[in-house]
């Protein structure tokens, strides 16, 4: 669901349904930001009256949303990673792209 409020009854931690658009059609916030003090003042300033929200979803919703948003973040770190070290071989590059691994994804309990 979601609800179309005047931005000055915004508070942070709400999260933007829909992609928040000046009127040349660029994109001052994408769809799922999550509304920081200094995003609003920075809409303010922009003349931006109104926002979209998405009401609170049930907890295992968001737990769905959590999981689904922890693998992708994994993936999206991995691949990062298998990129920046494509080239290269032995142990010392081996050894490095495995910190690095270990530091950015560490185990989840």
């Amino acid at each position: 669901m979601t609800q179309t409020i005047p931005l000055t009854h915004a508070t942070t931690g709400m999260v933007l349904a829909d992609a928040l658009q000046d009127a040349s059609g660029a994109v001052l916030l994408p769809a799922g930001c999550v509304l920081t003090a200094a995003m609003m003042h920075a809409l303010e300033r922009r003349g931006v009256a109104s926002i979209t929200i998405g009401t609170s979803p049930d907890v295992d919703d968001v737990d769905d949303a959590d999981d689904a948003s922890d693998l992708a973040s994994t993936e999206q770190i991995t691949a990062r990673i298998e990129h920046v070290f494509r080239r290269g071989s032995g142990t010392a590059h081996d050894a490095l792209q495995a910190a690095i691994t270990a530091f950015k994804l560490p185990n989840k309990s």
